[in-house]
């Protein structure tokens, strides 16, 4: 059972981050400037509609890096899946995209794809998307992510929005949860409550079979006591 005790303290957002950063390390080069690719670790593709945008960043590390781009490709799974090209990449071939960045400075997001499944895939099928970042002033780096087909789909008890709770007023909610889809939710899963003026905190479930909840209580954006 969650007691839930609301205060005129505000919080701070608590952000759980899915995606594994990764990094290769580039053989000795002659610029200081090194490139980092924040990829997602997993890519989940349901086997009907069609699956979210791929989160991918690139980051200038150590200094500018000049005429950056980005080779992402998917071709593992062809048969499996098609592309929707989005952002400012452009298609090189089957189930591949190339980003031009150009300049730069710091990090930036790339939204370079979405994938949908076709009549062939399956539950359980596997592929990987890999990438190759490369500049004019900088080693290359490359990266991967993992491919299945299916994936974990949870679904939370429903609750009825709560109006007018005053402060120091107490009310309880009980999360539960229950995974429907085709693989086990081993990563661990978000819930993420607030309401409209002061309440937020975050909780990180790890869920098999039952739901262990660790909470992170945060305070202060600013408000008063």
């Amino acid at each position: 059972m969650l007691t839930i005790r609301r205060t005129w303290r505000t919080a701070a957002a608590a952000a759980v981050a899915t995606a594994a950063l990764a990094v290769a390390t580039p053989a000795a080069h002659a610029a200081a400037t090194t490139l980092v690719l924040d990829a997602q670790e997993n890519y989940y593709l349901p086997t009907k509609g069609e699956g979210p945008n791929l989160d991918l960043g690139i980051t200038a590390s150590g200094g500018d890096a000049l005429d950056v781009s980005v080779a992402v490709d998917a071709s593992s799974l062809a048969g499996k899946a098609t592309m929707v090209v989005t952002g400012d990449c452009v298609s090189t071939g089957t189930l591949k995209v190339r980003c031009d960045v150009g300049p730069l400075s710091g990090k930036e997001s790339i939204d370079p794809f979405f994938l949908k499944p076709t009549a062939a895939a399956k539950a359980g099928d596997t592929g990987a998307i890999t990438y190759t970042a490369t500049a004019s002033d900088a080693a290359a780096v490359t990266g991967k992510t993992d491919v299945l087909v299916g994936g974990p789909k949870l679904v939370s008890r429903p609750y009825p929005a709560l109006h007018g709770i005053a402060p120091g007023a107490v009310f309880e909610r009980s999360p539960a949860f229950a995974n429907t889809g085709t693989a086990p939710a081993d990563k661990g899963v978000m819930l993420l409550v607030q309401d409209s003026v002061s309440v937020w905190f975050s909780v990180v479930c790890f869920v098999w079979l039952s739901c262990r909840a660790s909470w992170w209580w945060f305070r202060g954006r600013g408000g008063g006591s």
